[in-house]
């Protein structure tokens, strides 16, 4: 079954009857597979075995469903322990997830059937059976760098214990934790304005005293510029942008307005001067973002934020936490802007993203408010589609960033989840149609090979495919493009045929007026 298609508990197995399981994947790809085992009788222990050659980093998962709602899908993977796992009896389900890593040396192979094989022994059996895995390997590798920046908001220790441990896990699902330099951090209360900074509020504090594994300077270095770590770090690092600026900064208030009093925003540019300043004196002003954040519609203030940012510290790049707004704009201009879901103006969004005067960006927002049909991975409730498709949505409307607020879900008891596993995949596409597109993002008003597949999965934030089946196939297609298999870019093929669909609301006679609402057509 697609890995995009969550499982419940009592779903019926497909009538299809398939002999193997397909994989396919490029270099420095992660690629899972999910197997849904349907216990007519009793259940009982179970284990299972697979054995990949030359893959990395698998990991076989069994899913607990969520509780507590009417849908009940397959969501929490608990990875298993000596290969053992319980299946459910009385024709209820139990779902294995599986996830390995294609290293970047690993060698191409066209069609390979058997490559692989998961071999699976059941209650009341006596012995095992196996499963082949067929395996296509590209002749590609995708980009070890993020090129979509996909920021989780998300405490670490929900991941791991251990910092570094978090950050490869975030690393390798192509995402980025908002913060990825803690323990230390660039945010006012822990860099400027804190009893700890021996020169506070006049020099930037980089945290030494934690011990030079633990300071700014440090972790910077090896979370931001990849140094002794992955050659390649973190897209970005934001700063603040998830509240409004403190009452209290540098002994002054910020007053009645949130604009704040003259004083007050003297001691603040000063701070963003000193941001930008030790941020550039490490080399990686490129990827320190200051947010902002301000109440829904107060375009004043944002206005104001914006102007004290460039008069402040000219260098630094700044975003602001919606879509961008001609209010806005045509006054002071973000460098980035985070539109919500249902706050994304295409027109507005193009026509900042095309005047690159200051290489402007637009990013998208998922959160739990999200309602259908825009896609939202956040909730538990709802299809794998919903956080698989978001690869092709952002490609299609243009947007090169994604900023997932609810970073506390996507794991359970440090357990990954599926949507988060989806989420990957989600990246991932994105990846292989920025690699269609020449190494290259895509351009509003420009359409290249890498839209064919695009648009052909989701025209915008509204209309996507559902069909993870056609999906699955779509991408193939892709890897066979990018490699040179295949001489055309492929479109999403639904039940055969790749055409639209035509409705007709003329009758017997298609070539007739339509009348509607005084309107002629």
């Amino acid at each position: 079954m697609p890995v995009s298609r969550r499982a419940t508990v009592d779903q019926q197995p497909p009538t299809a009857v398939k002999n193997s399981i397909f994989v396919s994947a490029a270099r420095n790809e992660f690629e899972a597979i999910q197997v849904v085992i349907t216990a007519s009788g009793a259940g009982g222990a179970a284990a299972v075995e697979i054995d990949f050659p030359n893959a990395e980093k698998l990991t076989v998962y069994k899913a607990n469903f969520v509780e507590g709602d009417s849908v009940g899908l397959a969501d929490e993977l608990v990875p298993l322990i000596n290969n053992s796992f319980d299946v459910a009896g009385s024709g209820k389900n139990t779902v294995l997830w599986a996830s390995a890593y294609i290293p970047q040396d690993f060698p191409a192979v066209s069609q390979l059937n058997g490559y692989g094989i998961m071999k699976l022994t059941l209650p009341n059996t006596g012995s095992a059976f196996e499963i082949p895995l067929d395996a296509y390997f590209y002749d590609f590798q995708l980009s070890p760098s993020l090129n979509l920046a996909s920021v989780v908001d998300i405490d670490l220790n929900l991941v791991s214990p251990d910092p570094q441990t978090a950050k490869q896990v975030l690393f390798d699902h192509r995402m980025t934790p908002k913060n990825a330099t803690w323990p230390a951090g660039f945010a006012y209360d822990v860099s400027w304005d804190t009893p700890a900074n021996p020169d506070r509020c006049n020099g930037f504090y980089t945290q030494t005293s934690k011990g030079n594994t633990s300071s700014l300077g440090f972790l910077a270095d090896r979370y931001l510029s990849g140094s002794a770590w992955n050659c390649e770090g973190f897209p970005v690092q934001v700063v603040g942008g998830n509240a409004p600026r403190p009452a209290e900064f540098c002994g002054q208030n910020i007053g009645s307005d949130p604009k704040g009093t003259d004083s007050y925003n003297t001691a603040w540019g000063e701070y963003l001067n000193g941001l930008y300043d030790y941020a550039t004196s490490i080399g990686v002003e490129d990827k320190v973002v200051y947010g902002v954040q301000t109440a829904s519609g107060d375009d004043g203030t944002a206005v104001a934020l914006c102007k004290l940012a460039r008069a402040r510290a000219p260098g630094l790049k700044i975003s602001l936490s919606e879509g961008p707004n001609k209010a806005v704009f045509e006054q002071c201009a973000y460098d980035i802007w985070v539109a919500s879901m249902g706050g994304f103006d295409k027109t507005d969004a193009y026509k900042r993203e095309e005047s690159g005067q200051k290489g402007e960006t637009v990013w998208l927002s998922s959160s739990l408010q999200d309602l259908p049909p825009y896609p939202n991975p956040v909730r538990q409730d709802l299809q794998g589609m919903n956080a698989r498709i978001l690869g092709f949505a952002s490609w299609s409307v243009r947007t090169t960033g994604h900023l997932y607020t609810n970073g506390s879900n996507l794991f359970t008891s440090r357990n990954p989840t599926v949507r988060l596993e989806l989420l990957r995949e989600a990246w991932e596409d994105y990846e292989y149609l920025y690699l269609m597109n020449g190494l290259a993002y895509p351009r509003p008003c420009t359409l290249t090979a890498a839209d064919v597949p695009a648009l052909s999965a989701a025209q915008s934030l509204t209309e996507w495919t559902y069909d993870d089946d056609a999906l699955m196939a779509l991408r193939h297609q892709m890897g066979l493009y990018i490699e040179g298999t295949q001489a055309t870019p492929p479109k999403l093929s639904v039940n055969g045929t790749t055409e639209g669909i035509y409705i007709n609301f003329q009758g017997s006679d298609p070539s007739s007026d339509v009348t509607y609402e005084g309107k002629t057509y």
